[in-house]
C-alpha cells in the first residue's frame, strides 16, 4: 500500500497519521469483499473503456488512430495485453504465475525503475516467506492452486510493500516516532 496515496493533503498530514492510514489500508486489502470489489472495478473499467472505443470510432475514426500513437508501446498499466494464466493443472503454471506477479510490479512502473523493481522481485522471491508460500503453490493439487496462488500474491504483495521506498525518495526512510521540532528562523 505505501505509496500509493499521492494526494497533497495526504503528504501533509503527520507521520503517525500517515503511518495509521497505511496500516490501515494494508489490513483492508486483505478483505476478501475489497478484493472482489476491486476485480469488479478492473472489470467495469474495461467495459468501459471498450464502450469509449467503440463510441469514439462512431464519431470520429481518425481520433482512434491518433489515440493509437500515444498507447504505451510496452504494454504498461494495460493487463489485457498480458499473457493469461495457464489452467491450475498445466505444468506451466507456477513458474507463469511468478513472472505474472513480476509483470504486475515491472510493468506499473516508470521505466528508470524497472531494473531496480526486477532486482527487488528477486530478493523478495528468495525470501523464506515466499519460498514457503511458493512450495505450497507448486506442491498443491490442481484445485487448490488458485485458493494457494492468492495466499502466494498476497504475501508477495506485503514483502514488496516492505522493500519499496517511500514515494518521491531513492532509499527508505525512517520516520520520526515524534514530531520533528520547527527550524529556528533566521533574522
Amino acid at each position: 500500500m505505501s505509496g500509493s496515496f499521492q494526494s497533497e493533503g495526504f503528504e501533509r498530514l503527520p507521520e503517525a497519521e500517515k503511518a495509521r492510514v497505511r496500516a490501515a489500508m494494508d489490513k483492508a486489502w486483505t478483505s476478501p469483499e475489497l478484493r472482489e470489489a476491486r476485480d469488479r472495478y478492473m472489470k467495469a473499467n474495461e467495459e468501459f473503456r471498450s464502450a469509449m472505443r467503440k463510441a469514439l470510432e462512431q464519431v470520429d475514426p481518425g481520433v482512434v488512430a491518433i489515440l493509437e500513437k500515444i498507447k504505451p508501446r510496452d504494454g504498461a498499466f494495460d493487463s489485457r495485453n498480458w499473457p493469461k494464466l495457464p489452467p491450475p493443472e498445466d505444468a506451466g503454471f507456477v513458474s507463469a504465475a511468478v513472472h505474472r506477479l513480476e509483470m504486475e510490479v515491472v510493468n506499473f512502473a516508470r521505466p528508470e525503475s524497472r531494473d531496480r523493481l526486477r532486482a527487488i522481485h528477486g530478493r523478495v522471491m528468495q525470501s523464506p516467506l515466499l519460498v514457503e508460500a511458493l512450495k505450497k503453490l507448486t506442491d498443491a493439487p490442481p484445485g487448490e492452486r488458485m485458493e494457494r496462488l492468492r495466499q502466494l500474491r498476497e504475501t508477495y504483495r506485503m514483502a514488496i510493500v516492505k522493500e519499496l521506498p517511500p514515494r518521491g525518495g531513492n532509499e527508505p526512510e525512517t520516520r520520526p516516532t515524534s514530531p520533528t521540532p520547527p527550524s529556528p528562523l533566521k533574522e
